[in-house]
């Protein structure tokens, strides 16, 4: 079966942006002094949707993952059946993969009692860092338990001819780890092949007027702004940088690299207030990141609307909440409020005009 490259699309009718999102520091540090007086209305009458001349970053081999490992390749190395499947389960990570002109791709079984998968983010070699230690690390679920045979898993990272591959390995049931490392190593057999003759990659220049970041959001300084301490009505909850969570198919190096090369960041806060009341939200900052306006947009019953304070925003229902986008010039910010949180749109308009404000005075 041949891997077919995945449409924005067909992404956009995935994308449930959840838990972590992102914010930048320097932004958070301004954030620490008293916040703009602005209490933003949202008017319920649709807005003209914004014009932009953004496109998508270039990505490795066109955005398409067959031109870099087939599904051949990876059924040969699980020893099952395989077929594209999805990108990461990090989606809100995945738009950092594409910034830095990634490509996200995901094989699973299709075996009818199958449990192999291969999650991987192909990015240029020169964003691997110098210090980057490639020897595989494996997980410690091959000893399984009486009821439920082991499996071997493994992440991994591969280079060849100027490409990276790196992701996560799971072997077939009553597997082991060192069927896991096989695995890699015929994986990187066949990575080798079809890189060799490969076209040099160039990147994406990046855009003018993006917002400064930093490699990790200080989520304290934020707690304590105005517009975040007002949600948290006195509570003792504290801002979490964000991270892909949990173990498994969601984390590994590739992922954060591509975070942290696109300059992204982020914050959530959850847990009940001193009322009482549970909350449950996160920010989002992808400097340079408006483009993501084009693959949001399509999501069905996303909506433009309008906002004092803020220049274009689009909400977008998810199974796990609506979202509020703004878009800034060349920027891209996020609120996401989870489903059954007391934090409303409205509660967190004022967050959304203090980020926006902080990030355009430290540009």
């Amino acid at each position: 079966m041949t891997t077919t490259a995945v449409t924005r699309r067909d992404r956009a009718r995935r994308i449930t942006i959840a838990g972590a999102c992102m914010v930048a520091e320097l932004m958070l540090a301004g954030c620490a002094s008293a916040a703009p007086a602005v209490k933003p209305v949202p008017n319920t009458t649709a807005a003209v949707p914004p014009e932009t001349t953004l496109t998508a970053p270039a990505q490795v081999f066109g955005g398409d993952c067959a031109a870099a490992l087939s599904s051949a390749d990876v059924s040969a190395a699980l020893g099952e059946a395989a077929e594209y499947h999805q990108a990461p389960d990090s989606v809100h990570y995945e738009f950092s993969i594409d910034q830095v002109g990634g490509v996200p791709c995901g094989w699973d079984s299709i075996e009818p009692d199958g449990t192999a998968e291969l999650v991987t983010v192909l990015l240029p070699a020169d964003l691997l860092p110098a210090d980057a230690d490639l020897a595989p690390t494996c997980d410690d679920s091959e000893a399984g338990t009486p009821e439920s045979p082991g499996y071997g898993s493994c992440r991994f990272d591969l280079v060849s001819s100027g490409f990276w591959l790196s992701g996560i390995v799971q072997t077939g049931a009553a597997s082991s780890n060192d069927d896991s490392r096989a695995a890699i190593t015929a994986l990187g057999v066949s990575f080798a092949a079809r890189t060799a003759s490969a076209a040099v990659f160039t990147p994406t220049p990046a855009v003018a007027g993006r917002w400064p970041s930093a490699d990790q959001a200080d989520c304290d300084a934020l707690t304590r702004s105005e517009p975040v301490a007002a949600i948290l009505a006195g509570s003792s909850i504290e801002g979490i940088p964000g991270a892909p969570g949990g173990t498994g198919r969601g984390v590994f190096a590739g992922l954060f690299r591509a975070a942290e090369v696109a300059e992204a960041a982020a914050c959530f806060w959850t847990g009940e207030t001193a009322d009482g009341e549970f909350v449950d939200f996160g920010a989002y900052s992808l400097p340079g990141g408006a483009w993501v306006q084009t693959v949001l947009e399509q999501i069905p019953d996303a909506e433009y609307v309008a906002y004092d304070g803020l220049d274009s925003v689009l909400i977008v229902p998810t199974d796990y909440g609506t979202t509020l986008h703004v878009f800034d010039g060349t920027n891209w910010l996020a609120v996401h409020p989870a489903e059954e949180s007391d934090a409303s749109l409205e509660t967190l308009g004022p967050l959304m005009v203090a980020f926006v404000a902080e990030l355009n005075a430290a540009r």
